[in-house]
């Protein structure tokens, strides 16, 4: 006999309900490990976003100059 998903789902949800410490513990570490998870990826993005640190301009950054818009083509 095959023993289905839904079942697991159920004898999972009577134990986190029999044991609300258990369920605490459970959600909490999701909750850190996320949140670690998070922070951590943010740092990672932050450090390898400018290879230059000691330029405040970007190197690819495109910067607009103004003035050439309003000018007329015909000169």
């Amino acid at each position: 006999m095959m023993i289905s998903t839904d079942e697991y789902f159920r004898a999972t949800l009577y134990i986190m309900r029999r044991k609300p410490v258990l369920t605490a513990m459970i959600v909490s570490s999701l909750v850190l490990g996320l949140t670690g998870l998070a922070a951590a990826i943010t740092v990672w993005r932050d450090n390898s976003s400018c290879s230059i640190p000691h330029k405040t301009v970007h190197p690819y950054l495109v910067q607009i100059v103004e003035g050439i818009a309003s000018r007329d083509e015909s000169g």
